[in-house]
């Protein structure tokens, strides 16, 4: 907008044109004051543990590989590598977060059992995993009332397969993503140490077994359905 001209001194016309002039400069900066505060709108950003921001917009935030993760209960400790897991029976965190398009999403533990995947994108060992999932649901064999979702974590853009929002949905994955924040809120929460990892979740929220690596479907079967009738 070209600068407002310098006001000129009145001119002795009357009072008629001193009122004119004066309500012609409050309108002036109404208008100004209109055109500079319109760019306020509703949208808002929320940070997460990377000190990244994300843009919200109605009903969630912007698409992006990693997405803001909000952690309520107290993290899991990490999966050991022999010996008994320390996270059984424990309560599982409940994950606050987006899918890749920004829709929120959230994985609550407790009602329905739960099964919670974590997989990077770059690892051989998930992109041998995933078929193995998917023979499991098409041999009927998943659990009635099982919810599985999985969580796209440790996304790297200089690693093969990137971006994981078109990975995922290639690998024909049918069932909800929770993207992790850049700083693995998600997978800190639940005590990532490998990939695939699984978190299976009982009706009552707690901690049934974890188990990280690959798996045939029928080991995949036996210990999922060992962790929920147990």
């Amino acid at each position: 907008m070209p600068p407002l001209p310098p006001p000129q001194p009145p001119r002795r016309t009357g009072r008629v044109l001193v009122a004119v002039g004066v309500v012609a400069v409050v309108l002036i900066a109404v208008v100004v004051a209109f055109v500079f505060g319109s760019g306020d709108d509703d949208s808002d950003t929320t940070g997460d543990a990377s000190g990244a921001a994300a843009t919200t917009v109605a009903g969630g935030v912007a698409p992006d590989e990693s997405q803001p993760v909000t952690v309520t209960g107290s993290p899991l400790p990490p999966l050991a590598d022999s010996g008994a897991d320390d996270a059984i029976d424990l309560a599982a965190p409940q994950l606050d977060g987006y899918d890749f398009q920004g829709a929120p999403i959230s994985i609550t533990p407790g009602g329905s059992p739960k099964m919670i995947v974590f997989v990077a994108h770059w690892c051989p060992h998930c992109n041998r995993e995933i078929p193995r999932l998917l023979e499991w649901q098409n041999r009927g064999r998943v659990p009635e009332g099982l919810e599985i979702i999985a969580v796209s974590t440790a996304v790297d853009g200089n690693a093969e397969n990137h971006p994981p929002s078109e990975w995922l949905p290639a690998t024909g994955w049918p069932w909800p993503v929770l993207a992790d924040s850049g700083g693995l809120d998600a997978a800190t929460a639940y005590g990532v140490t490998g990939f695939p990892y699984f978190v299976v979740v009982g009706t009552d929220g707690t901690v049934k077994v974890r188990f990280s690596g690959e798996l045939e479907v029928e080991q995949l079967d036996g210990i999922v359905r060992s962790a929920l009738i147990g």
